[in-house]
């Protein structure tokens, strides 16, 4: 199951520009997923049905009383392009711990392009939970 954790996004890049994505752009992280160390970046069609019930996860994370709602995203497959070293994220989270968050990491790290779509890859033992990022 996808989460859509957060939208309007940055990354503040070790070399070069600030990447700030489009608006309609979702962070989406499937935290139950061997690869939970990789978030990608990228557009979502909500729907307006609601989701009857949020998962543990998810509930963990948005707050018991955030309206969910059904919606689509579709990661393309293939090869993924470096972009550069990503050394600190922003974004804005959803529902009951909703604020305008960043997170620095301690080393850099990559994001990669294919298509409109970002991906950055944690280091293994990656810890991104209900709290947002955690570990590095």
């Amino acid at each position: 199951m996808w989460l859509v954790k957060g939208r309007k996004i940055s990354f503040e890049m070790a070399d070069g520009p600030d990447i700030n994505l489009p608006a309609g752009f979702g962070m989406i992280h499937n935290p139950k997923q061997a690869t939970k160390c990789r978030v990608y970046f990228g557009p979502y069609e909500k729907t307006p049905e609601q989701v009857a019930q949020l998962p543990h996860i998810a509930t963990l994370y948005f707050g018991s009383d955030y309206n969910g709602r059904v919606g689509y995203v579709d990661i393309p497959e293939g090869k993924w392009t470096a972009v550069g070293d990503v050394t600190r994220i922003y974004y804005e989270r959803p529902g009951e711990h909703a604020d305008y968050y960043q997170h620095p990491f301690d080393e850099p790290v990559p994001l990669s392009r294919n298509r409109q779509w970002h991906r950055i890859v944690l280091p293994k033992g990656c810890v991104v939970n209900e709290r947002g990022f955690v570990q590095p």
